[in-house]
């Protein structure tokens, strides 16, 4: 029988395959697969990829290979959710690529499931057989062996093959079992197993032969595979499956199965601080949300005019040291001597500096940066002391931070710490969220330009009334308001005065009521900002229907699309052309206003304090296994996305709404949708049509 799946079979499964992003040699193998399934229905999940594989796909040109470059990578758990979301097919198939699976054995699995409606899926078992190629390398074997054994010894399974490359299921029975598996996805093929064999699933084997991987497990999985074998280790779960329970040479353990959390924030500044900025508002509306599910925040940062030494906001504990640089240390003291470390997790807010909590905390952590500060410190700081700062936060950070997971939330800030090499371990990137208060409102009678935030420097807000005054020649009934407060109000205002431009307003900071009415006024949004992280002001403005021209710099051409939500300017003389336009062209204004409130509708803070909350669980990896996951305790804004029995709750969602119209859905989780077989309208009407 010849290898390549008869071209007359019909198209009723998709093949779902996890490869290696980073592996030039991922292409040779995914399109020689996918040729060899044809006309098979072929998914392969990714993390981010090298250019080298993108442009390689591209060229390949294969019409049922589509690619899913996730956000993070979440493994083959991951590759399972993202495949079963993009297709309703009533067969799935798992394939590992790198084991070369050879086609007819997805043909024949098929063929006995349609002619066999009690069976619910097949798992193959690798059997070695010399004479149809090379024998495999004996690590690969032991690995197999340990890991099988493991699996019969913990979990009681009769499946010989638990790390079989290729199974094969009846969608309608993987579906209820989907919910099951385990968020991080150790051990994830075992929990399949598990799960199906809870749910009594009829499963059956079949023989499948060795092939060589491309891929090769390492000893020191293999190692623990056999220690924990030999060590008896089993998993229960107590009557009520509460709480997991764990037998550990021949003794039982039980582990309560928590549902909420400590958690400690380090952050210089806290939301009632005059000087608050999008920095604190991130983890401010995270934190209602993590206390409102349950958990327990406190959150050390430094003292102000009039303000308490401790006191509680919305559920959140705050407590105040030191002033200033003297907040660094103070922390420290403050969780050596006084906290007792009453609490499990730490979150270390880098506006900055850090607070290098790894030197005197081994509590799991994760370090939240917006951007990097160097050229915002060589502009304002003395050059002694800028240098000084560059080097702490290009040197010594990545020196105490090397093994701490980093959470950004733009493509470009997470950019800028790998090519600074901050951190070895991934980056995760969460984006901000927007309140459901902020919705469209009435306009103000004149034309108005809108700039809220701090007034600082680097904000380049001069550039914004220099623009200003151009625009006014155009429009002469529009209006400039600078919303907000900061170390350059006064002078901005002298700078105003003495280039005789009228009708300027500043308000100075505002309340969360103003803020929002500002926004709902404004015509357009002003962002002449150099340098941000994510530009949380922007996205709110988006809700409230508002437009924004800013300059193409890092962060804002992340949470702008060029043409869609606004503008990115690349000079002044573009700032000023766009603003004015977009303050005298109606239906352009419409236009750009319609697209940003759309967009902005994939972001909310539920989601984003459930996905820091993840990012947090990485760094305790005994509790995603132990613990059961606290996904579907706030209730996400799914507008149609929800597809079948599966939530995209639990992974990375679209970073612009032009990317998310490629599936066909307004609320996804993935970052990229790369069809190599077509234009971008193809590849939405094959995904409205599954």
């Amino acid at each position: 029988m010849s290898d390549s799946i008869d071209r007359h079979w019909p198209s009723q499964c998709v093949v779902i395959s996890e490869f290696d992003g980073s592996d030039a040699a991922a292409v040779d193998r995914l399109s020689a697969f996918a040729v060899s399934i044809a006309p098979l229905r072929f998914v392969a999940v990714t993390g981010r990829m090298c250019d080298e594989v993108r442009s390689g796909l591209k060229l390949a040109g294969l019409a049922n290979l589509s690619i899913l470059e996730l956000d993070i990578n979440l493994g083959i758990g991951a590759a399972l959710r993202c495949g079963l979301m993009q297709t309703h097919d009533p067969y799935v198939a798992l394939v590992e690529v790198d084991a070369a699976v050879p086609a007819r054995y997805i043909t024949s699995a098929l063929r006995e499931l349609i002619e066999q409606p009690a069976l619910d899926g097949i798992v193959f078992r690798r059997r070695l057989q010399r004479r149809l190629g090379p024998t495999p390398p004996p690590l690969d074997r032991l690995a197999a062996a340990c890991g099988n054994l493991v699996a019969r010894t913990w979990f009681g399974l009769a499946v010989r093959d638990v790390n079989s490359p290729l199974r094969v299921f009846r969608r309608s029975a993987l579906g209820p079992l989907f919910e099951k598996l385990r968020l991080y996805n150790h051990g994830f093929y075992t929990d399949l197993l598990y799960n199906a064999k809870r749910a009594r699933c009829r499963i059956e084997q079949r023989d499948l032969p060795w092939t060589v991987r491309a891929a090769r497990p390492g000893i020191g999985k293999i190692a623990v595979a056999t220690l924990f074998t030999l060590a008896g280790l089993r998993l229960y779960y107590s009557f009520a499956r509460t709480f997991p329970i764990v037998e550990f040479l021949g003794a039982r353990y039980a582990l309560p199965a928590k549902r909420s959390y400590k958690i400690a924030i380090f952050c210089a500044r806290d939301p009632l601080s005059p000087k608050a900025g999008g920095s604190e508002v991130y983890l401010y509306e995270q934190a209602k949300c993590w206390v409102a599910a349950g958990c327990s925040v406190v959150w050390i940062a430094e003292r102000f005019g009039g303000s308490k030494t401790q006191e509680v906001l919305d559920g959140i504990h705050i407590v105040r040291r030191g002033k200033g640089l003297l907040v660094f240390a103070r922390a420290a003291l403050w969780h050596i001597f006084e906290s007792h470390r009453d609490y499990e997790f730490i979150i270390d807010n880098m506006n900055g500096f850090p607070f290098f909590t790894p030197l005197y905390s081994w509590k799991p952590k994760v370090c939240l940066i917006h951007h990097l500060h160097a050229a915002h410190f060589r502009e304002e700081l003395p050059r002694w002391l800028a240098e000084l700062a560059v080097a702490i936060e290009t040197r010594l950070v990545p020196l105490v931070y090397a093994k701490t997971r980093f959470v950004t939330v733009s493509e470009s800030t997470k950019g800028e710490i790998e090519a600074h090499g901050i951190t070895k371990l991934p980056v995760l990137l969460v984006h901000n969220g927007v309140p459901e208060t902020l919705v469209p409102g009435r306009k103000a009678p004149d034309p108005t330009i809108l700039y809220l935030g701090r007034v600082r420097r680097y904000k380049q807000l001069r550039k914004l009334i220099d623009s200003f005054a151009q625009v006014k020649r155009a429009v002469p009934a529009s209006k400039l308001v600078i919303a907000g407060a900061g170390d350059d109000l006064n002078d901005l205002r002298t700078y105003a005065e003495q280039q005789g431009v009228a009708d300027v307003t500043f308000t100075g900071r505002v309340d969360e009521a103003t803020k929002i009415r500002l926004m709902q006024e404004a015509w357009v949004f002003g962002m002449p900002s150099k340098l941000e992280g994510w530009g949380i002001v922007v996205v709110e403005a988006a809700a409230c229907g508002t437009p924004t021209v800013a300059y193409d710099v890092n962060g804002l051409r992340d949470c702008i699309i060029d043409g869609y939500t606004g503008y990115l300017a690349r000079d002044d003389a573009e700032f000023a052309e766009r603003l004015r336009a977009l303050l005298s062209a109606d239906d352009l204004r419409a236009r750009l206003s319609a697209g940003a409130r759309d967009w902005s509708q994939q972001f909310s803070w539920a989601r984003t304090a459930e996905r820091t909350l993840a990012a947090i669980r990485l760094a305790q990896p005994w509790r995603a296994v132990f613990e059961p996951d606290l996904a579907g305790v706030w209730k996400l804004r799914v507008r149609d996305g929800a597809r079948g029995a599966m939530t995209d709750a639990d992974l990375p969602f679209a970073p612009s709404r032009e990317e998310s119209r490629l599936l066909g859905a307004r609320d996804v989780t993935v970052t990229e949708f790369l069809s190599v077989s077509g234009s971008a309208s193809e590849s939405a009407t094959a995904a409205n049509s599954d």
